[in-house]
């Protein structure tokens, strides 16, 4: 019996979409463990007084974003800090409007800052997995359903 392509889409559709919460239950599992050692480091650099404030130094765009597209990965922002006389930098990708000023952090070494906001990741790992998995379920259902390659 020939599926009707509806039902390989949808298929293929539920089940990325059960692949994906799956991971997302597994890896949200050891998160807190992650959140807390990054913490506990971000904590440990304010304890030490290891927080320096950078200024903006350059930002650029290497190339003109595609029509339409108001953010790029193609932003850079370069910010100076000086700790102890000596100038570091700390480059951005991805800032189409940087601020002026970004607290950074650091534990031991200066040239290492980070900024807080390194901890905050967001979730696109996730919803790149999903689509990537839609993308393979759906082809091996259709390759399966007789719709592509047979």
């Amino acid at each position: 019996m020939e599926k009707s392509l509806l039902y390989v889409v949808g298929t293929s559709l539920l089940l990325s979409l059960l692949l994906s919460v799956a991971v997302y239950v597994i890896r949200g599992s050891f998160m807190p463990l992650r959140k807390t050692k990054q913490k506990k480091m971000l904590e440990r650099a304010i304890r030490q007084g290891h927080v320096v404030t950078a200024t903006l130094s350059s930002h650029r765009r290497t190339s003109p974003p595609a029509a339409g597209e108001s953010f790029t990965q193609r932003d850079i922002a370069v910010y100076a800090y000086q700790y102890r006389g000596k100038t570091y930098r700390y480059r951005v990708l991805g800032m189409e409007s940087p601020p002026e000023k970004l607290s950074l952090y650091f534990v031991r070494n200066p040239a290492r800052a980070f900024p807080q906001s390194d901890f905050a990741a967001g979730s696109f790992r996730y919803w790149l997995f999903f689509l990537v998995s839609f993308a393979l379920i759906a082809l091996i259902n259709l390759y399966s359903s007789g719709y592509i390659g047979g």
